[in-house]
């Protein structure tokens, strides 16, 4: 079944296993979890630079990784062309790699002062949120200075739940220390995208 998946320059791991993790757990989740595999895959250090026009290899596995989801009955695309698609396009929008958790842009921000901006929210810890924006702009934004950040980040990072993540970015938002660039998708299914606009 994953004969195809194993060959070329992708190196021998254990892809039935990776396909367990990455596939949807039902319809409505292929695009989230294509971005997971992207980044699973740009994670081995010969895939790291290489461009959409010389993913062979990934394609063939996207392909066999579509395929495994029809049997599953958790994707409903019929055509792989779809979901190869999305995953070229997931590739280019990766800035951090599997394994280069949130955590460690939190933790950064932390180690240096707050922006200016943060202080009118006292000891609230949209503070932090703040100066995490601020890291990511500078470590993990495109030629634009746009990244990407979910509401549900923001939950797991802050211990507080997705719709108060929301309001959070929103209110940055509205204070213009950030700009939305392009709304999520609801779901899951792609993280909103934002440009630091703050001190």
């Amino acid at each position: 079944m994953l004969q195809r998946a194993r060959s070329g320059r992708l190196r021998a791991t254990d892809w039935a296993q990776v396909f367990d993790d990455t596939l949807p757990t039902a319809t409505g989740q292929r695009n989230r979890q294509l971005f997971k595999l992207a980044r699973f895959i740009k994670s081995f250090p010969e895939f790291a630079d290489v461009e959409t026009d010389d993913l062979a290899d990934g394609e063939v596995l996207v392909a066999d990784w579509h395929e495994e989801g029809r049997k599953r009955g958790v994707i409903a695309t019929v055509d792989p062309l779809e979901s190869i698609t999305d995953f070229l396009t997931a590739w280019q929008n990766i800035l951090f790699l599997e394994g280069e958790s949130m955590v460690v842009f939190l933790e950064a921000a932390q180690r240096k002062p707050l922006p200016e901006c943060a202080n009118r929210y006292g000891q609230h810890p949209m503070r932090r949120l703040v100066g995490l924006c601020r890291e990511l702009h500078h470590r993990a934004s495109d030629d634009n200075g746009v990244f990407y950040l979910s509401v549900r980040t923001v939950g797991d990072l802050f211990g507080v739940t997705p719709k108060t993540g929301s309001l959070w970015l929103k209110e940055l938002c509205l204070h213009r220390v950030l700009e939305l660039v392009e709304p999520g998708q609801r779901g899951g299914g792609k993280a909103a995208r934002y440009r630091y606009t703050g001190d």
